[in-house]
């Protein structure tokens, strides 16, 4: 019988016996061990001088003992069958059933859990686990952590801010730009504040445009519509006007949104000749007025050709004439209201203010001396110490000053003036000459003072000094008396009867023709005090 696998193994306990091709004969020697599995009970054999029976070799194989003895095997393979399990014996090695070292296959070499040669294994494996989490080394890859070329991770081909095998992206950025990318300036904000200038950016495939974004400045309306087209515009200004109201735009016109409510007047109240209205539907006047009067128009003037005949005043008291500087008008019959002290003062409302402090500085009138509920209501702190008003100057020949006073606080610490002055320079200046009724030290009295320049006064003349009584005394007056050409002090407690207080001769230097109304509160005491003062008007006699 020939065997022609190489080795082609009989399943019997303890032996292993090949032959090489075709070769009938077998020789077992010592010089030859390879033959002979080591350990094998054949090598054993050798080893004690034994040799293997007969019966254990294939049939016609002929072999050589150690000791030279010659003998032929009787086995017959016919008698054996196919292995057909693991662990089998005594049947023929397949190709899927093959001979195993029974001394080699031991549990210690076989995985866990799996049986070879009948033998059941116990080795567990001890390597490496599963990669578990991105950039993990040590472990065993998987498809959900895949093993990766860390030399072709760079930043660069990494989304920026993502973080891959410990590695983090930074494309694009300044260090990675994206393809096509120039040293222009990067479009990053549409705002108001972003610089006039040429620009590059991107949309979402990764294409570069270019653009730039200009200053259109002020924009200047005009008389037809401005297309700005050439550019991305920045903030700009669109110039407005005041003007652009419907006050000021005729009736039926649209400027801008704004529609005008202005009507022309008739041409028969426009003078003739003179053409107005929006230009190209402009219309002349057709009215003819019956003036200039040559006697209205003075003698230094000529008004639409006529020639002024209305002579300039020479003198005071002049009637006919126009009253210039030096000459002033004189008051007609009755009272000229010159000031309630409400919000909007009435008559000439020409006056100077003045206000000083403890230590006679000047202060802030309208704060220190205020006008309260139609009337000068003053209140003289410790901070205080002064307040004055002045009119303008009027001719008061035959005429007077007048107001009332209510309401005195803490009379005996307080003094109060209405006086008529008459200053040989302006309004402000002294040296003066006055006439005036005082309310001091808690009485009333009347009196005539000088100033000088420094404005160190002097009293001439003090008469009807008596008691302050708020009642009878509420209104005072001082009238120049042309008829005696006298100064007359009046009291009265309702404004229409009035009694005689005093009375002194006109000091040939007081001229009441230039007479300038003025009331003053002081302190005369620590306190101080108030007081109400309304309706100070001047009246002519004649």
């Amino acid at each position: 019988m020939t065997t022609h696998s190489l080795f082609a193994a009989l399943c019997m306990p303890f032996l292993v016996l090949t032959a090489c091709g075709d070769a009938q004969k077998l020789i077992i020697t010592r010089s030859d061990p390879g033959i002979v599995k080591k350990g094998s009970l054949l090598e054993k054999e050798q080893d004690s001088s034994r040799c293997p029976s007969p019966e254990k070799v294939l049939a016609g194989i002929e072999y050589s003992c150690a000791d030279g003895t010659k003998r032929t095997g009787s086995f017959l393979s016919e008698s054996l069958t196919d292995c057909k399990a693991d662990g089998e014996t005594g049947c023929l090695t397949t190709s899927r059933f093959r001979a195993a070292d029974g001394e080699l296959a031991v549990p210690g070499v076989i995985k866990a859990g799996l049986t070879l040669a009948g033998v059941t294994g116990t080795l567990t494996f001890q390597g490496p686990g599963e990669c578990t989490k991105d950039g993990e080394v040590g472990c065993v890859s998987t498809s959900l952590f895949a093993a990766v070329e860390k030399s072709r991770l760079t930043p660069g081909v990494l989304k920026s801010g993502v973080n891959l095998a410990g590695v983090t992206g930074e494309y694009p950025s300044a260090s990675f730009p994206l393809a096509g990318a120039t040293s222009t300036a990067d479009l990053t904000s549409l705002a108001a504040s972003t610089a006039a200038g040429s620009y590059e950016f991107f949309d979402s495939e990764g294409v570069r445009h270019t653009g730039s974004i200009a200053d259109a400045g002020t924009v200047t309306p005009g008389t037809s519509s401005r297309t700005f087209s050439s550019s991305l515009y920045r903030q700009f200004t669109v110039a407005g006007d005041a003007d652009l109201i419907a006050g000021k735009i005729l009736l039926g016109e649209n400027i801008f949104g704004v529609t005008g409510n202005v009507t022309l007047p008739s041409s028969t109240a426009v003078v003739f000749g003179t053409n107005y209205g929006a230009a190209g539907t402009q219309v002349s006047g057709g009215y003819s007025p019956d003036f200039p009067d040559a006697a209205n128009v003075r003698t230094t003037d000529t008004v639409g050709g006529v020639a002024g005949t209305l002579a300039t005043c020479t003198s005071q008291s002049q009637t006919g004439c126009a009253v210039d500087s030096p000459y002033i008008a004189r008051i007609p019959s009755g009272d000229i209201l010159l000031e309630t002290f409400s919000a909007s003062p009435v008559g000439p409302q020409y006056f100077t203010q003045k206000a000083w402090d403890g230590s006679w500085a000047a202060v802030d009138f309208a704060t220190n001396c205020p006008s309260s509920g139609g009337k000068w209501s003053v209140v003289l702190s410790a901070s205080v110490n002064m307040c004055q008003f002045y009119m303008t100057t009027f001719d008061l020949w035959n005429g007077y000053v007048a107001t009332d006073v209510t309401n005195v606080t803490q009379v005996a610490d307080i003094g109060f003036a209405l006086g008529l002055a008459h200053r040989t320079s302006s309004i402000s200046t002294n040296p003066r000459h006055s006439y005036e009724f005082i309310i001091y030290g808690g009485n009333l009295q009347a009196q005539y003072k000088t100033f000088d320049a420094s404005n160190a006064n002097t009293v001439h003349s003090a008469l009807g000094a008596t008691p302050y009584n708020a009642v009878n005394h509420k209104h005072l007056r001082i009238t120049h008396k042309e008829s005696t050409d006298t100064m007359v002090f009046d009291i009265s407690s309702d404004g229409l009867t009035w009694t005689q207080f005093a009375s002194m001769p006109r000091n040939a230097a007081f001229n009441p023709r230039f007479a300038m109304p003025e009331t003053t509160l002081w302190k005369t005491g620590a306190n101080g005090g108030t007081l109400n003062m309304d309706n100070l008007r001047v009246g002519s006699n004649r």
